[in-house]
Parts: structure tokens; sequence; C-alpha cells
């Protein structure tokens, strides 16, 4: 399964039924679970660790060095990687600064897309071509970041958020969110969480948890905060979303978008 011509260290460590393609790279150090394709030319950078059934294709680089000029090369750091997740052609995934580059199973990271040190992506996220994220950024679970997207470092995104194409942040998004053009929101992922089976009662309730944080003037925080208080969500996910709030954040949140008169 492992093609005469694939560089393996002696050191790597590989499960059972690893298909392993021409020219592909795994340096020593690396950890391969069973079952897992790397296709030719893909190359497994030292203190990588992947899942099960991993699925990596051609010109991707997982484990290379984060692009921080302070970064000491000789950090024992890495990049781990869920069950099942699926990295398409030339994606290129960062070893931490300082412990590892965490991406969850069951994700999708298509083309070229590009997860930088320090990051943190939940399970069942998928990043479509040419997706950006900056070093430490949080991703929650069932996320969706269309074509294009850019995170900025540091950036905290909650759980069910879709990106647009060429959408762009640098404040947090809270969860279940619409993220269009540059820190800006249009509303509710609804389709999203129709998708996942979430019931009327806990659509309402974010939809009702949503309109208080969003459309009551003062600040934010200081609406969900009061929201809190007041025992206003009534089923966990509006819970949720209320509380992600709370967070330290220096960050601000992405704010919603002002139509124009000619919408």
């Amino acid at each position: 399964m492992i093609h005469k011509t694939a560089i393996v260290s002696e050191f790597a460590k590989m499960g059972s039924n690893v298909k392993v393609g021409a020219y592909a790279i795994i340096e020593e150090g690396v950890e391969v679970g069973d079952n897992c394709v790397l296709e030719s030319h893909s190359i497994l950078r030292r203190g990588t660790v992947l899942g099960n059934g991993v699925k990596v294709d051609s010109f991707a680089v997982i484990g290379g060095n984060p692009q921080d000029i302070h970064f000491d090369t000789n950090a024992l750091t890495g990049v781990k990687i869920g069950d099942r997740t699926i990295i398409r052609e030339g994606v290129t995934v960062h070893r931490a600064t300082k412990t590892i580059t965490e991406i969850g199973s069951d994700c999708m990271l298509m083309a070229f897309s590009h997860i930088a040190h320090d990051c943190s992506v939940s399970d069942h996220v998928i990043m479509a071509n040419n997706a950006l994220l900056g070093g430490h950024v949080h991703v929650g679970p069932y996320c969706f970041l269309g074509g294009g997207a850019l995170v900025h470092q540091f950036t905290w995104i909650g759980e069910g958020v879709m990106f647009g194409g060429g959408a762009a942040v640098s404040s947090d998004v809270p969860p279940f969110t619409i993220v269009v053009e540059v820190n800006a929101t249009i509303g509710l992922n609804l389709i999203g969480m129709k998708r996942r089976g979430f019931s009327t009662e806990v659509i309402s309730d974010i939809k009702h948890c949503y309109h208080n944080v969003y459309d009551n003037g003062n600040s934010l925080k200081a609406n969900a905060i009061h929201c809190l208080e007041t025992d206003l969500a009534k089923t966990p996910q509006g819970l949720a979303f209320l509380k992600f709030f709370e967070r330290d954040n220096k960050k601000g949140y992405i704010q919603k978008r002002q139509k124009n008169k000619e919408e």
C-alpha cells in the first residue's frame, strides 16, 4: 500500500490498511491512523497525528512550521486531525507555536484552504476553496466557511455559523449566524439549523434570543447579559447563543448589516 517512490520515516507510526501515493513524504514522529489515504505528493511533517480514515490529497502540507518570525523550530509542537476528515489539494495546516493545532472529525477542507498555527477547528466544519484562518482562531462545530472567507487571528466563531463567499471577520461571531461582507451578519443560519434537525421550538427560541440581542439598542454584550439575567432562553441552544457573549472579549462582535435604500 506504500508506493515505492514515497519517503516514509522508519520512526513514523503507520496504522493498518494505509495507502501512501507516489512521492508522498511522511517524516519521523508522524502518527497515521487506520484506513488513511495519503495521495501522491502529500506531505506530513513531524508532529502530525492523523485519526482513522483521514484522506489527504496531493500537494497538501500538514504540520509545516508556523509563519511566526519568533517561532523556535526546535519546539515539540504539532497538528492533530480527527477521524474521517478530508483534506483536499494544496491545503496547508501549520503546527502550533506552543502545543497543537487541532482539527476535529468529519471535517472537509477544500482545495487551497489554510489553517494557521494554534487554531482549534471543531467537528463537522467545512471550509470551501481558499478559505483562510489566521493564528489562534477557534471554529465551533457545524460551521461552513464559503470560498475565500477570511478570519483574523484570535477570532472566536460559534457553532453553526455560515460564511458567505469572500466574507471576512476580525470580530467574534455568535453561534448560528450568517456572516457577509466585513464583520456583518444578515441574520440566522436557518437552513443549517433545519438540516441538522433542530425543532421548531429550538429555532424559535434562537430567533427570540437573536432579536433581543441585536435589535434592542445598547451593546450586544449588555443585551445578552440582560437576557441571561431574565432567563429569556428556553432551550439549550438559545442559552448557548446568549452565553457566547459572556466570553472575555476584546475584539467585539460582528454587527447587523444595515440595508441600503435600494434594497
